[in-house]
């Protein structure tokens, strides 16, 4: 209803107001975004065909972050000044090894993941702790690891330890996310479920970076 709505403004160049008796004309530009395939979306009547051919006049395609890396140095030296000035926070040099662990991971949050991920940064002041933020989260990503069986004696070394560690983040983001998908986000709900405070929920939420698929 509200697509069909939208279409007669921009057909049209006018709306009424709600309890007018007379139209208002409006000069107005769009601009649309959404990580949304379009296509997909009229195959399926989710989108209508006629709305998209009336905004779909330049089309500008943004690849995710994982597919123009060589942008990300210049990204994190300019949410570093930026976040610094807005948050009145002492400007952070950048180091070179926190540059080469942001540059090779993925960022399936794309920019808003790096954001977030940049004021943490600005408020830790932890490179060792940054970088194994970004080491960890891809440990989660990758297939499951299967791990050799050790006898009892053998106490596991400090790259088990890192494994393990993953394995067992990798576990209570799966629970995470799928008690909140289950209580459709509702954070409180979800809590009581999982038996945490709501403001540990919050702080999972948060270190996880988990966002609602809607």
């Amino acid at each position: 209803t509200l697509q069909a709505k939208l279409l007669q403004v921009l057909q049209d160049g006018e709306f009424c107001r709600l309890g007018a008796r007379v139209s208002t004309r409006v000069d107005a530009r769009i601009v649309a975004a959404t990580n949304v395939n379009i296509e997909s979306a009229i195959a399926e009547h989710k989108f209508r065909e006629d709305l998209y051919y009336r905004l779909n006049t330049f089309v500008i395609h943004i690849p995710p972050l994982r597919e123009r890396r060589e942008e990300i140095p210049h990204l994190l030296s300019e949410l570093a000044t930026r976040l610094a000035k807005a948050h009145q926070l002492e400007p952070i040099e950048i180091s070179p090894r926190l540059v080469a662990a942001a540059t090779e991971f993925s960022w399936p949050g794309n920019l808003r993941e790096l954001v977030s991920f940049m004021k943490r940064h600005l408020i830790l002041r932890d490179d060792t702790f940054a970088i194994q933020e970004l080491q960890s989260k891809m440990l989660v990503r990758k297939s499951s690891v299967s791990l050799p069986s050790a006898s009892a004696d053998q106490k596991p070394n400090p790259k088990m330890k890192a494994v393990l560690r993953s394995l067992k983040d990798e576990t209570e983001i799966k629970m995470i996310a799928d008690t909140l998908d289950e209580t459709k986000w509702n954070r409180r709900i979800a809590a009581e479920r999982l038996q945490i405070s709501y403001r540990a929920l919050l702080y999972k939420i948060r270190q996880y970076d988990l966002a609602s698929a809607t």
